[in-house]
């Protein structure tokens, strides 16, 4: 404590004399003098009551639970007792100056990064055939209109090719799931979802198909993902009725899901985002994430070849998971 301060028990009621140093060297103390007025005393009564109701409403807010998700630190200790306030005296005609004790609630605790998250095409890529394209050889009629050939033209939406096609599927249920069970999902997939996890990545899948199959794929393998994909039924004598999804962040005129604006949010979240996939609508998605995070495969790896963009090939969606895997957090 350095010369001149000093606890000035003479504020607080006792005889001017009575001067008590907490802490110090009591050479050098500073003794108020007689003469200190009274209602001196009497005003650092109020500015010491004033302190305690600071202190309590300090308290009482280090107890409230924080409205954000991280509640603040709890205070390591209370308060000081206001009883001991120091004073400071600058100059003889100044004998007693009380300070106000700070209360400082600790910041909270710093957020925890984000998760990563690995944004995966469904049809050829978590599987190992695209539903179109076995639907095309086993359940279509051969005499089609060539709505792929409308749509690489420009003249449908990728989303109204896919939804004429399945239209025009006249087999029964039992045939179209048959179909569907030889996409082949990938047989690790649960296995690979809880390694993921573990390494801190997330998963959600985005796909121009039919959530009518992923679903039941999905829910037959145990797994339970995000999915934003195409609603639909499938409906005997009408085919598998495709749908568009509901207005929303992540609704296009073209796919029906905007692949890309699932990874433009993520992004933007502050995520680090990886791609998967092997389409053409995949590529935009694609090209948002870095060449080291973006895997590929087949019309997606020759898009990307002919543009010179990089990425990884991969052959099955486990090949993905184990690479994220084996990288640091």
């Amino acid at each position: 404590m350095q010369h001149g301060d000093v606890l000035a028990l003479a504020r607080l009621g006792m005889p001017s004399q009575q001067v008590v140093v907490l802490g110090a060297d009591l050479a050098g103390a500073v003794v108020v003098p007689d003469d200190v007025e009274v209602d001196l005393r009497q005003r650092d009564l109020e500015q010491a009551r004033e302190h305690q109701d600071d202190a309590e409403e300090a308290r009482e807010r280090a107890r409230r639970p924080s409205p954000s998700r991280h509640a603040l630190t709890p205070l390591e200790k209370e308060p000081p007792e206001i009883d001991k306030v120091i004073g400071i005296m600058d100059d003889p005609t100044n004998p007693v100056k009380s300070t106000r004790l700070p209360v400082v609630i600790p910041p909270s605790p710093a957020m925890p990064p984000a998760r990563s998250l690995l944004v995966t095409d469904f049809d050829g890529t978590l599987t190992r055939d695209d539903f179109y394209q076995l639907a095309v050889k086993e359940l279509l009629p051969d005499d089609l209109p060539d709505y792929w050939g409308e749509y690489r033209a420009g003249r449908l939406t990728h989303f109204e090719g896919l939804r004429n096609y399945f239209s025009h599927i006249r087999k029964s249920e039992a045939e179209v799931l048959d179909v569907v069970h030889r996409m082949g999902l990938e047989p690790d997939l649960a296995a690979c979802l809880r390694e993921l996890d573990s390494a801190g990545w997330d998963v959600v899948v985005t796909s121009a198909g039919c959530a009518w199959y992923i679903d039941l794929l999905l829910a037959e393998a145990g797994v339970d993902i995000p999915v934003y994909s195409n609603p639909g039924r499938f409906v005997e004598g009408r085919g598998l009725l495709m749908e568009p999804p509901p207005p929303g962040p992540f609704f296009s005129h073209d796919l029906g899901v905007d692949k890309a604006g699932v990874v433009r949010h993520a992004l933007g979240e502050g995520r680090r985002v990886a791609f998967a996939g092997d389409g053409f609508p995949d590529q935009e998605a694609a090209l948002l994430v870095p060449d080291d995070l973006r895997f590929a495969r087949g019309d997606l790896a020759a898009v990307l070849a002919e543009s010179g963009q990089g990425f990884i090939p991969y052959s099955r969606w486990s090949d993905v998971a184990r690479d994220l895997c084996g990288r640091p957090a």
